[in-house]
């Protein structure tokens, strides 16, 4: 709406949301439709996705628009693997998200991720948004702010994934 009222809708991002393609391809036409008009994108995110030359065509793409604001990237890092509820999280996160950040760290001062988190059941639903994590590139370091990732907020099994991955403390 902001962009609209200032005159700039043509030069907004649009949203790009990626899914796994089997869900976009199993739509009916009609549907497959709204979901490419509201930015739809299938990639191979089953749980041993071997088809890296297929995701690389298309995220190549969104990395590069992503890159010159031209798009607001939505992903679900988790994929499939949300479904295994008891599955460590340094398990069930999968390495292409990261692969879109470094790239995009290349090309831009910082990358801005913001982490939602949706509840629902069959008859209400909720969305949880996170503080905003930056991401910037520093020689051959990618530094990061951890946003609200701390014991208060976050899942204990979530919070000690973030505490033993190579960072440290202050985000490197």
């Amino acid at each position: 709406r902001e962009y609209i009222l200032k005159g700039k809708a043509e030069t907004c991002p649009h949203p790009k949301v990626i899914l796994n393609r089997d869900i976009v391809d199993s739509m009916e036409e009609g549907h497959k439709k709204i979901a490419k008009t509201w930015g739809a994108v299938g990639v191979d995110a089953s749980i041993h996705s071997t088809n890296h030359v297929f995701n690389g065509r298309i995220t190549s793409q969104l990395v590069n628009d992503l890159a010159n604001d031209k798009i607001n990237l939505f992903i679900f890092p988790e994929g499939r693997m949300c479904a295994f509820k008891d599955l460590n999280p340094d398990w069930k996160f999968q390495g292409g998200i990261s692969d879109i950040i470094k790239a995009v760290a290349k090309k831009k001062d910082r990358v801005k991720v913001v982490p939602l988190g949706f509840a629902y059941n069959k008859k209400i639903g909720s969305i949880h948004i996170g503080e905003p994590l930056y991401f910037k590139k520093e020689n051959d370091n990618i530094l990061f702010t951890e946003g609200n990732v701390n014991k208060d907020l976050s899942s204990k099994e979530y919070y000690n994934y973030i505490k033993t991955t190579p960072f440290n403390e202050d985000g490197y």
